[in-house]
């Protein structure tokens, strides 16, 4: 916004300097230098905002493709080698392209999760400093490193990446995901009533087939499981139509899915 905003007192600037100068010029017979200039920087504009919507759907495309991959294994190592030059593209970059590494880890480290890398997650999702981050690029980080963690059954280590996070959030997305991530965590810890409590919660404010519909309906399913109550997990799982509970199933933490493969 701010940068937006930006912009437009520049080239409000510009417009009125050059109403000014076309001012000065026309007794003189020179008004066309001006509109000529105009013209130019009209056309200049013009172009820059072309490219930069072909720059933006091709991006969109990038993006749903990357998605795709989490549940296709065949084009994954494509995915997955794209997003890994990206993602150093935009650590080059420095300061200009940390929100954009951020977004690049977090798919990255989806993608690694997904084909059974959750120590490469890590890694990846290590790489990217915290300091710098804005406070909700931060916690996404830090999510994203708990999530890797539980992938793979590290109680410890999501421990300690949740530890940074604030109980309660203001960002209600933020913290329906926090609430996720702590009932991954005791689930992994062996309460599963706990962890059936917090993701019933969650999905009962999430909006049905989002991301956090489905981490919830996982959690939930895995926890009646474990407390011996098959027909609630499948009353769990049942919310979820088949290509959104292979996708959980996929990133979720290693306890929910022992219980359910079991």
């Amino acid at each position: 916004m701010r940068l937006w905003l930006t912009r437009a007192i520049v080239l409000g600037g510009l417009l009125a300097l050059g109403l000014l100068l076309r001012g000065a010029l026309a007794p003189r017979g020179l008004a066309w230098i001006v509109d000529l200039l105009g013209g130019a920087l009209g056309l200049a504009i013009g172009a820059e905002l072309l490219l930069r919507g072909i720059r933006r759907r091709r991006e969109r495309a990038s993006w749903a493709r990357w998605r795709a991959a989490v549940l296709d294994a065949t084009p994954r190592p494509a995915a997955i080698e794209e997003l890994t030059r990206a993602a150093v593209d935009a650590e080059r970059a420095g300061a200009r392209g940390r929100r954009r590494r951020v977004r690049l880890a977090l798919a990255l480290g989806e993608l690694l999760l997904a084909d059974g890398r959750s120590e490469a997650a890590t890694a990846q999702l290590a790489r990217v400093p915290l300091g710098g981050l804005e406070p909700a690029a931060a916690v996404l980080l830090r999510l994203a490193r708990a999530q890797a963690y539980l992938h793979r059954g590290d109680a410890e280590g999501a421990r300690a990446a949740l530890s940074a996070i604030e109980p309660t959030l203001a960002d209600p997305v933020l913290d329906a995901s926090a609430r996720l991530a702590r009932a991954g965590l005791a689930l992994t810890e062996g309460d599963a009533a706990s962890a059936r409590e917090a993701a019933s919660a969650v999905r009962a404010r999430a909006r049905e087939g989002d991301d956090l519909f489905a981490e919830a309906c996982l959690i939930e399913a895995a926890a009646e499981r474990l407390l011996g109550d098959d027909r609630g997990a499948e009353a769990a799982l049942d919310r979820l139509d088949a290509p959104t509970r292979a996708r959980a199933l996929a990133l979720g933490p290693a306890a929910a899915r022992e219980a359910l493969d079991g």
